[in-house]
């Protein structure tokens, strides 16, 4: 039996701000300047809804993550928003 990850030669892994500086107010604030104003209470440094975590783990990828905000917030903003508003918080 092969190894399942045999062509992976690199990991790495961010320990949250090691790496990357990270601003969750960023993101937040950009999703209310969206319309989301409850944005906050699903998603925040310290806590976070299923979807948020499944986006951060890889069990969801972008289309499904961008289709499944759209719903749960009934906003009508674009994927490029919701995608420049989730990089928000990246500020390297």
């Amino acid at each position: 039996m092969e190894p399942k990850f045999k062509n992976i030669r690199h990991i790495i892994l961010d320990f949250g701000g090691v790496i990357i500086n990270i601003d969750y107010k960023k993101t937040e604030q950009a999703f209310t300047d969206l319309g989301i104003a409850d944005f906050g209470a699903r998603y925040s440094q310290l806590q976070q809804t299923e979807l948020f975590d499944r986006l951060e783990t890889g069990h969801c990828d972008r289309p499904t993550f961008i289709a499944a905000l759209k719903e749960v917030t009934g906003n009508h903003i674009s994927d490029e928003q919701i995608v420049a508003a989730w990089n928000a918080m990246l500020l390297d």
